[in-house]
């Protein structure tokens, strides 16, 4: 297992250098050219900057971890984040190695209680903060959100207690972020750049269709892909809505995903659960963290079930009606992101900006009794309230952007799977 995940560090010198050169990184790395925060929020940030904080924000891309270190200066402050894994492994793990040494670490769920109580002693130390992502896995959709995991406060309660005991008069400050992604480039040269992009990806599946309206395309795009996912894994054609057709090649993608790994997923679990634990038994196997209770797997089998998880991911977050209703450049490009990369392999970060919005900040304290006395409803209610702040700010970020061609009517997006 490659300890280094796990094992945030904090290098000054190279943190002040990394403060200079972040508008430069990020813009080489990420494409990302701004990022927005109301003079409002900065102001309520800076008085958090000897708090313990706990740190929740949405997670539609790999981008936040950067965003988060963004917020911690704003606040003149320093946070440690939990990463995906993957992201350890840009640049052959060049990001990886730069984001430890700026307090990043990643954590593998219920598996690895050493990263658990690394995690406690953040937050349990004066000053204390962590940055989270309690959606789980990366959502792909900006204006969509998947459903919170609770873990994320169950670690902040567990950060609590070790502060109080310390500290009789401890607490941690809970801020929700929600960040939203809009591209930078005039509608022209964006219209250029989704255009050559959508034709490439034509281009690969050999489609050859006399039409003009992009929004159809992508759709014909969308429905070649599901034909081509069906032949794949000998799915009887189906005379069933097109909504039934995404939903039993993503189920058959996550069972034959289960099966490679060799284990029987529980089939009460919707399928966002099924693909958090696919993707958690994944990256034990990557990292060499086995439990015991999964069986050893070949290179081979290892590698097929992480490409049937790709295929049930596209077809978990690519539903045509999240593009009909509100074509903008912005989820075009994220359907061409899932497009790109399960035909290519990769996809890369267009020119953007992220615009950062903040619900009511509150403390961990106050729910603290009742924590004592029923755990289990307390962070469901607290969760709850965290899910209710992120859809509001979802649904006023919605309008930071707008459709950069006509929507189309429900009904003609099922004429095309019949072209």
């Amino acid at each position: 297992m490659n300890d280094s995940l796990f094992t945030p560090t904090v290098e000054y010198p190279l943190l002040w250098l990394f403060d200079f050169v972040y508008p430069s990184v990020a813009k080489l790395t990420l494409n990302l050219d701004d990022i927005e925060i109301f003079e409002y929020d900065r102001n309520r940030l800076r008085k958090l900057q000897y708090e313990r904080v706990l740190f929740i924000i949405n997670h539609p891309t790999t981008m936040e971890t950067p965003i988060c270190y963004y917020v911690a200066n704003c606040m003149g402050s320093r946070f440690n984040f939990i990463a995906s894994r993957d992201v350890f492994e840009w640049f052959g793990g060049f990001v990886g190695e730069l984001l430890r040494k700026i307090g990043a670490f990643s954590i593998l769920s219920e598996l690895d209680r050493d990263a658990i109580k690394t995690v406690r002693s953040i937050l349990a130390k004066e000053g204390g903060k962590l940055a989270i992502y309690p959606e789980g896995m990366k959502s792909n959709e900006n204006d969509n959100l998947l459903p919170l995991e609770p873990r994320a406060i169950q670690i902040g309660f567990l950060g609590l207690e070790d502060a109080l005991k310390k500290d009789s008069k401890a607490d941690i400050t809970v801020v929700t972020c929600f960040v939203k992604y809009v591209l930078t480039e005039p509608k022209d040269k964006l219209l250029n750049h989704i255009e050559s992009s959508l034709k490439a990806i034509e281009q690969k599946l050999q489609i050859h269709w006399d039409e003009k309206n992009l929004l159809k395309r992508f759709l014909y795009v969308g429905h070649k892909i599901l034909e081509n996912t069906e032949k794949e894994y000998n799915l009887k054609p189906s005379q069933e809505s097109i909504e039934f057709r995404i939903a039993r090649v993503r189920n058959t993608a996550l069972n034959k995903a289960a099966e490679n790994l060799g284990i029987q997923l529980d089939t009460s679990m919707d399928s966002i659960s099924k693909m958090r634990e696919l993707f958690s038994i994944v990256e034990s196997y990557e990292l060499r963290f086995l439990n015991p209770k999964y069986p050893n797997l070949k290179p081979k089998n290892l590698m097929q079930a992480k490409q049937d998880m790709e295929k049930a991911y596209t077809f978990l977050v690519i539903r045509p009606i999240y593009l009909i209703s509100r074509p903008t450049a912005e989820r075009m490009v994220e359907w061409l992101t899932r497009y790109e990369t399960l035909l290519f392999g990769s996809s890369k970060f267009r020119p953007q900006k992220a615009v950062l919005q903040f619900a009511p900040f509150f403390g961990l304290k106050e729910y603290y009794n009742d924590y004592k006395k029923d755990k289990k409803t307390t962070i469901k209610i607290i969760k709850n309230r965290i899910q209710n702040y992120m859809e509001s700010m979802l649904i006023e970020a919605i309008g930071f952007t707008s459709p950069i061609i006509e929507p189309l009517q429900p009904s003609l997006s099922l004429k095309i799977q019949n072209v």
